[in-house]
C-alpha cells in the first residue's frame, strides 16, 4: 500500500469553522476530531499519511449555494483537495450551477437529503443526480439515518434499491456503506449491487467483524474508504481496515485504488 485517498472530507471557512463544527455536534450529538479548516485537514492528512481527500460540501441554504461552490472551487489551491459541489433543490439556478461545476474545478455533487429537507426518492433529486450524470460528475448521496432528523431518513436503503435503473447510468456513491446505522437494511437492497459505497462511520458504529463482513458482500471494485472527517480520524479509520487482514489486492482497492480510478 503506497497511499491513502479519503472519498469523504468536510471543510469549512476559517472564519466559521468553529461556530459550524459547534452548531453540528449540538445537533447530531457527533463529537468532531479536528478544527475543520481546510488547513487543520491539509495538516491532518500530512500526519496521518493521507495523500488525496474528497471534500464534500453541502448547500443547506439556496441562496448560499453559489457561494459554497465558490469556496469549494477555492479549495483547487490545495493539492491534496479533491473538491466537489452542491446544490439546493430549492435553487432557481441549479441546473446552470451543475453545468459549470466543471470550470470550477469541481468534480462532483454532494446530497445530504437531511440536512436539505427533501426525499430521496422524489422527483427533484432524480433530476439532480441525472443532471449531474450529463455532466459527467460523481455523485455522493448520504445514505440511511441522520441523527438531526430523528423521526425521518430521507435516503434509505430502499429508496437507494428503487432508484438503481437511474444511478447505474454513472457513477454513484452511497455514503456510511449504504445506509448509515441501517447495515441490515443495506445488506439487503444495496451491498451486492452495481453502485460505489463508502466506508464512512463505520468504525463508530459496528464491531470489525460486522464492519468486514460488509465489506466482504460487496464488489471490491466498489468500495471506497471514506471517514467523514472531520468526524472521524482518518489515520485511525485506515488503521481498521488494515486491520481486517483482507486479502492485499482488496485492501488496496478500498484504501486507494479504486478512488484514483475515478478521479484519473
Amino acid at each position: 500500500m503506497s497511499k491513502i485517498i479519503d472519498f469523504h472530507c468536510h471543510v469549512f471557512p476559517d472564519q466559521r469553522a468553529k461556530k459550524i463544527l459547534k452548531y453540528m455536534t449540538a445537533r447530531s450529538g457527533v463529537p468532531f476530531f479536528e478544527g475543520g479548516t481546510p488547513e487543520d485537514l491539509a495538516q491532518d492528512m500530512d500526519s496521518s499519511g493521507i495523500y488525496k481527500s474528497v471534500i464534500l460540501p453541502v448547500s443547506t441554504n439556496p441562496k448560499k449555494a453559489d457561494s459554497i461552490n465558490d469556496f469549494a472551487s477555492g479549495l483547487c489551491s490545495y493539492p491534496q483537495f479533491v473538491p466537489f459541489g452542491s446544490v439546493h433543490p430549492e435553487q432557481e439556478n441549479w441546473k446552470e450551477a451543475i453545468k459549470g461545476f466543471r470550470s470550477k474545478g469541481l468534480r462532483g455533487l454532494k446530497i445530504h437529503n437531511d440536512y436539505q429537507d427533501f426525499m430521496f426518492d422524489s422527483k427533484i433529486c432524480m433530476d439532480i443526480i441525472d443532471a449531474a450524470f450529463c455532466e459527467g460528475l460523481i455523485v455522493v448521496v448520504h445514505a440511511g439515518f441522520d441523527p438531526v432528523s430523528p423521526n425521518v431518513t430521507r435516503c434509505t436503503p430502499k429508496m437507494i434499491h428503487d432508484a438503481m435503473p437511474l444511478l447505474t447510468q454513472g457513477v454513484f456513491v452511497a455514503a456510511h456503506m449504504g445506509g448509515y446505522q441501517m447495515l441490515d437494511e443495506s445488506l439487503k437492497y444495496v451491498l451486492g449491487s452495481d453502485i460505489y459505497i463508502d466506508t464512512s462511520m463505520m468504525p463508530h458504529c459496528y464491531s470489525i467483524d460486522r464492519y468486514k463482513e460488509a465489506i466482504l458482500s460487496h464488489n471490491p471494485d466498489r468500495i471506497l474508504f471514506g471517514t467523514d472527517s472531520p468526524w472521524d480520524n482518518p489515520r485511525k479509520a485506515a488503521d481498521v481496515i488494515l486491520s481486517m487482514n483482507l486479502h492485499p489486492d482488496i485492501t488496496d482497492k478500498i484504501l486507494y485504488k479504486n478512488a484514483e480510478r475515478l478521479l484519473k
